[in-house]
């Protein structure tokens, strides 16, 4: 990353994650290895079956139960958005303020998001 910096760069995104508290630590290490560029925290609200296969099979990231509890998209996308707000209230608490929406194109999550926390 500061080679990239040095080379100009201004803006690093995240991957996705859910666990707040690793890429806090992230970007305090980032802060204090001198990277002063802004880093993005990479939000992905899971608001489908396909999207929650693709994060517990493919990436093999941890999920909260409530997200198997689901039985339909609908009651799906209410925990995935629910579940980002909290994570971006939570990162803002944490001095996190710069942040980019992993939605696919869906411009309804992302109203749902910036109404939810603006």
């Amino acid at each position: 990353m500061k080679t990239k910096e040095a080379a100009g760069c201004k803006i690093f995104i995240s991957q996705i994650f859910f666990d707040n508290t690793m890429f806090v630590q992230f970007v305090n290490h980032c802060r204090h290895a001198g990277i002063k560029a802004q880093i993005r925290a990479g939000i992905m609200p899971i608001v489908n079956k396909k999207q929650l296969t693709f994060v517990k099979n493919i990436l093999k990231l941890q999920l909260p139960n409530s997200f198997e509890r689901a039985s339909n998209d609908i009651q799906l996308k209410k925990i995935g958005v629910r579940f980002a707000l909290n994570q971006i209230n939570m990162l803002k608490k944490q001095g996190i303020t710069d942040f980019h929406f992993f939605t696919m194109d869906n411009l309804d999550t992302v109203k749902l998001l910036i109404d939810g926390v603006l």
